[in-house]
This record gives C-alpha cells, sequence and structure tokens, in this order.
C-alpha cells in the first residue's frame, strides 16, 4: 500500500510538471522569419504550444504573454546591449491592439517602452489559434539585408523561451526542455520507490 501511495504522488507530480510545461509558460513549437532582403517586407509566423494571451495585463502592466525581437545590424547573433537596427515589442499588443516597432534608443518617455527609444511605427497581426502572423516593411524594421535576432518570449514578465537566428529561415525550437521533465519526474518515480523498499543491507 505504501509503494502504491508513493507511486501515485510520484505520478501526480509527474502529470504536473509536463502539464505545465504543456500548458503553462509560453514557448514555439515552429515558426519562420521570411526576408530575402532589399525592400521586400519581412513576414514573421509564430506558433506557439497554446493560444496566447496579448491583451491582459496584471497589476504591474505586465501583458500575460509577450514577445520580442531584438533585430540585429548583421548577421550576427544580437545578444545584450549589442546595437539594434530595431525591435519588435509583441509586449506593447496590449496598448493599442497592433505591433509597435521601436528603436533601441535614445530612451523614450513612454511608460510602455520597456526603457527603449521611441516608436518607429506599428503594424497589424493576425492570431488563428495557436499561430500569430504579421509582417513588417524593411524600412520600418530598419533593415535592408539579412539579420540575426534574437526572439524572447515572456509570460508576466518572466522569461519562458529564448530564440537565436538568423532571417530567411525557419526559428530552431529545441525539444529538451520536455524530455529534461520527463527525466525528472521518472527520476522522482524510482526515488520514491526505492525509498518505500526495506533497508536490506
Amino acid at each position: 500500500m505504501k509503494n502504491i501511495k508513493s507511486l501515485s504522488l510520484a505520478a501526480l507530480f509527474f502529470s504536473v510538471a509536463i502539464h505545465g510545461r504543456l500548458q503553462g509558460s509560453l514557448f514555439l513549437t515552429g515558426g519562420y522569419v521570411d526576408y530575402a532582403g532589399g525592400s521586400a517586407p519581412i513576414g514573421f509566423t509564430l506558433t506557439f504550444n497554446r493560444t496566447p494571451d496579448f491583451l491582459t495585463v496584471d497589476s504591474f502592466n505586465r501583458q500575460a504573454d509577450a514577445f520580442q525581437f531584438y533585430i540585429g545590424t548583421s548577421t550576427n547573433i544580437p545578444i545584450g546591449n549589442a546595437p539594434l537596427a530595431s525591435l519588435v515589442r509583441g509586449g506593447e499588443i496590449h496598448v493599442a491592439g497592433d505591433i509597435p516597432i521601436r528603436d533601441q534608443s535614445p530612451p523614450s518617455g513612454d511608460p510602455n517602452s520597456g526603457g527603449w527609444g521611441p516608436i518607429r511605427g506599428s503594424v497589424s497581426y493576425s492570431l488563428t489559434g495557436q499561430t500569430l502572423t504579421f509582417s513588417v516593411p524593411a524600412s520600418l524594421l530598419n533593415v535592408s539585408s539579412p539579420f540575426g535576432y534574437e526572439l524572447l518570449l515572456t509570460t508576466y514578465g518572466a522569461t519562458s523561451a529564448d530564440y537565436l537566428r538568423v532571417s530567411g529561415g525557419p526559428i530552431v525550437v529545441p525539444e529538451p526542455s520536455t524530455i529534461s521533465l520527463a527525466l525528472l519526474g521518472l527520476g522522482f518515480i524510482f526515488w520514491q520507490v526505492r525509498r518505500s523498499l526495506p533497508n536490506t543491507y
């Protein structure tokens, strides 16, 4: 009976862990940044693990689900405070119902800016189920050739996923996180079983 109870608790823990990964924080299951260079518009497609909530905010004005593209000035992947061509601010969708594109600096006095620069312009978006699509003119994104980017996803301000890539192809979505959770859950089950066995040595 004790072994069954331990297994039941372990299975519950495992189920909660996997459910949290699949239904809690926002992450990608696929995506694409379509751009060949020149003046052609840049098409963005993001498919999430669940339907994102871009309209709800908490008491700190943090959007329930948000994304932000750091657009590089070249194909070098932009990280940290590297010079940026622009930023795609999906975390401001709740403000006016569109996606603002901002400069990196100088800091804007806008309380919704996140400390980034003034708005260059905004674009509309389409959300169909779990897939978000939008298009940005190259001039608005401040690019004229393929670029590196970093895509950050957040859930109420907490980072849930981070992707680095170069425009013109699919967004590589790593798989290890779910596998790691599965191993963690299995490890917990084995630990509970071993713990419930009598000490024979």
